[in-house]
């Protein structure tokens, strides 16, 4: 069912009612389905490009990226208009890349798992663009919680 649907990229975002799970893809492809408090998560298929910051297993978690601090003092798609033409090709692509990142979620390596954690669009983002101390809403180094886990069926 899952393969042939994926091969056809025919999954709907949302609540599917036939198989009784939400839908988080946006692709028309969903991975594995999790459980959280007995409300049944089809996440987004695994992509083949995941991003890891090391090689080492230890060294595999999430970490903000940096960005050039000359994009902070754009504060407005008013201020984004109004620079210089050679700014904005400079940045442009970069800037499209995180919306897609946003829109898309963002796979990265975590603690030399098989597989990857995901991050919805608005979990990414958020950290990178707000001061919080430490980020620790994003950790996912304690990968304890069983109804985590995904589904057996």
């Amino acid at each position: 069912m899952i393969t042939n649907k994926n091969r056809a990229k025919s999954w709907r975002y949302g609540y599917d009612p036939k198989y009784d799970f939400v839908v988080i893809s946006k692709t028309g492809e969903i991975g594995d389905i999790i459980s959280v408090n007995g409300l049944k998560i089809a996440l987004p298929k695994v992509p083949k490009n995941v991003y890891s910051r090391s090689k080492s297993k230890s060294e595999q978690y999430w970490q903000p990226f940096a960005y050039d601090k000359s994009l902070s003092r754009i504060k407005s798609i008013f201020q984004w208009h109004d620079a210089p033409d050679q700014f904005k090709s400079k940045w442009v692509d970069y800037i499209e890349e995180e919306f897609d990142r946003r829109e898309e979620g963002f796979w990265f390596m975590n603690n030399g798992k098989f597989g990857v954690s995901w991050k919805a669009g608005q979990m990414k983002v958020y950290p990178e663009t707000k001061k919080l101390s430490g980020y620790s809403f994003v950790d996912e180094s304690d990968d304890e919680d069983e109804s985590l886990a995904p589904d057996e069926n």
